[in-house]
Parts: C-alpha cells; sequence; structure tokens
C-alpha cells in the first residue's frame, strides 16, 4: 500500500481497504491506557489491517509504549503469537496490565539491540519497530533478517519529507532501502501537512535471500 496525503485522506485510504479499522481503534482506544506519543488512527488502523496477512504467526514489536499499538496487532492477528519488546521496565508494567485481555500477546523486557534475544525469537513473520529513535535504531532494522521470505518489516515515524523531525528514523530507512537494493518500500503511508510535523508508516516485505547489516 503506498498513499501520501494529509491525515484525513491517509485515513479514507486505510479505511477503503481495512474498513473494520476505525471500530477497532475506538474499542481499544477505550481499554488501553492513552500516551502522548501515540500513533495516529490512521497509522493504527493501517498497523490492524497489515497484520491480517500475518495471522497464525510470530509478530513482534520493538517498543511496546504503553500497549496501545500491540493491542491493534492482537486484534489483527488473533491466532498469531505476538511478542512486544521494550527496555524500560515502566512501560513494559504498563503494557503488560494493558494487555490481559490479548492471551496471545507477551511483553519483554528486554534491550532490542541484542542480537541473542533477536535470533533466539526468530524466524518471525511480521516485525514493527517503534522504539529508539536515535542514531541507534538502525540496529533495529537488522530484525529484517530473522524474517521469513514474504515478512514485513514495518516502521513508524518515517517521513522523508521532513527528516528534521525523527532525522534518524528517516536516514536509517534510506540507508537500509540502498543495502538491499531497493528503490522504494512495498508499504509507504506518508503524512503531511500534520498538526505535529509530517509523519508516516514505512514497510518492507522480506524477499529470498535479502539481508541488512549496520556494522
Amino acid at each position: 500500500m503506498i498513499a501520501h496525503g494529509t491525515a484525513t485522506e491517509l485515513q479514507a485510504a486505510v479505511d477503503a481497504r481495512w474498513p473494520l479499522g476505525p471500530m477497532v481503534y475506538h474499542w481499544v482506544r477505550q481499554h488501553v491506557t492513552r500516551s502522548p506519543l501515540e500513533m495516529q488512527p490512521y497509522q493504527a488502523c493501517a498497523l490492524y489491517g497489515l497484520a491480517q496477512a500475518y495471522d497464525g504467526g510470530h509478530i513482534v514489536e520493538l517498543g511496546c509504549g504503553l500497549g496501545f499499538s500491540a493491542a491493534m496487532l492482537a486484534w489483527g492477528a488473533p491466532n498469531a503469537v505476538i511478542t512486544s519488546v521494550d527496555i524500560d521496565p515502566e512501560h513494559v508494567q504498563t503494557a503488560r496490565a494493558s494487555l490481559t485481555a490479548y492471551p496471545h500477546v507477551t511483553v519483554v523486557e528486554g534491550d532490542s539491540r541484542d542480537a541473542a534475544l533477536r535470533d533466539g525469537l526468530g524466524p518471525l513473520d511480521m516485525v514493527f519497530v517503534d522504539g529508539d529513535h536515535g542514531p541507534e535504531m538502525v540496529r533495529d532494522l537488522t530484525w529484517f533478517n530473522v524474517l521469513r521470505p514474504g515478512g514485513l518489516l514495518l516502521v513508524h515515524d518515517f517521513n522523508y519529507q521532513s527528516a528534521r523531525h525523527f532525522p534518524d528514523v528517516v536516514w536509517g530507512v534510506m540507508a537500509f532501502l540502498r543495502a538491499i537494493g531497493r528503490a522504494q518500500p512495498d508499504v509507504l503511508l506518508m503524512e503531511c501537512w500534520g498538526n505535529k510535523g509530517p509523519r508516516g508508516l514505512v514497510g518492507v516485505v522480506r524477499r529470498e535471500g535479502e539481508a541488512f547489516t549496520c556494522d
């Protein structure tokens, strides 16, 4: 899915593809602790929709926040094993409390840069990256290597039209795309003229033999 526009236009595009998304979003919104860094509604609905293709597989989220995005993944993939990883013990505690209604979701306290953790959880079918937004975030992109062919690496807060908001995310993803020889991603929802600056989602479906190293 490739779409550009305002948040309203992107919401309309996402709703046209996954019409149950807004209903799921509003239900989750009422039952999970709100975070000031929470994703936009169109992003949450897209996360729910994209996860459907990996229902029955193993989905990993890097950066659980307070549990909202994991809940959207859980609705999209009710038969998947979902593991959410966060280095912040307070986030982990809050997310666990918020996600008790989802027995197929496990929240793990750990460092996403830990190769043993990454390799131990693989092989995977989908990875949602929404943790470190600084220079180290590029290391989270190595989780691409434990995806099965056809698996999706999805990254939050990517928008190349305004690198000043999350520059390390933008440059990290651009370096990743160059390294694996991709001219463009498979998923791109890019918000223009956002109230808090341009934001978006970017995703790449792994092809046989593709690998990424940041060392």
